[in-house]
């Protein structure tokens, strides 16, 4: 059989509309589920730090060990009192004193 061959069409020159470049859809859907487990780790690992320092501060403080004053013998307090010099004539020092306030 004789083969007949068709003619073929001549190659249209219609200029054809560029068509505009856009990401797959599924990168830009990773790329959200990605941005958005990163602010909810961000978000967990704050609250976790503000649950933790916070816990710290509420913890019952230790009571204070309460200290017994020192009682000192009666001895020791009369020496003290013995040992105090005091000026046999406490009137000299403060004449002067009376001297100028007589003049003002």
């Amino acid at each position: 059989m004789p083969q007949t061959t068709q003619p073929q069409d001549p190659p249209t020159t219609e200029p054809v509309a560029p068509q505009p470049t856009t990401a797959p859809s599924g990168d830009s859907n990773k790329l959200i589920i990605f941005l958005l487990a990163g602010i909810v780790f961000i978000a967990i690992l704050v609250g976790g730090i503000y649950f933790f320092l916070s816990n710290q501060k509420t913890q019952p403080a230790q009571t204070p060990i309460s200290q017994k004053p020192t009682t000192l013998p009666q001895e020791n307090l009369e020496q003290e009192l013995s040992n105090i010099v005091l000026d046999p004539q406490p009137d000299a020092d403060l004449s002067t004193v009376d001297g100028d306030l007589n003049q003002l």
